[in-house]
């Protein structure tokens, strides 16, 4: 009579994790933006290059730089679903960049994120 007991707890608690919800499919979201400062360059390699880091998109990621006054200096399309990481080595066109402030903007999913990023030397 005890085992009866038991295997009718056992199956409620089955029944009951069956009824369960799916969670949701992750949307792209932007997680961490690290280093905000970058120092290109310098003889540390610490700092050299900035990481982007976000919830997987479904369609491809594109990663656009822009000076304070708009003109965009870079345009990196990143055509792979699945990339959870992004890296930007202060560099456009094959040079590396001025000292200043700059704006990022990460888009994928028709969704935008941007935020400012600074050069030093």
């Amino acid at each position: 009579m005890k085992i009866n007991k038991t295997f009718s707890a056992v199956m409620a608690a089955l029944v009951a994790c069956a009824c369960l919800a799916a969670p949701a499919p992750a949307e792209f979201r932007l997680v961490d933006v690290k280093p905000r400062v970058l120092t290109p360059g310098g003889s540390s390699g610490f700092n050299d290059r900035v990481i982007f880091s976000f919830v997987e998109p479904d369609e491809k990621l594109t990663l656009r730089i822009f000076t304070l006054d708009g003109r965009k200096i870079e345009e990196i399309d990143y055509g792979a679903a699945g990339t959870e990481r992004l890296v930007w080595n202060a560099c456009a066109a094959g040079s590396m960049v001025s000292p200043g402030v700059y704006i990022y903007q990460l888009e994928a999913d028709g969704k935008v994120f941007s935020g400012t990023l600074v050069v030093a030397r």
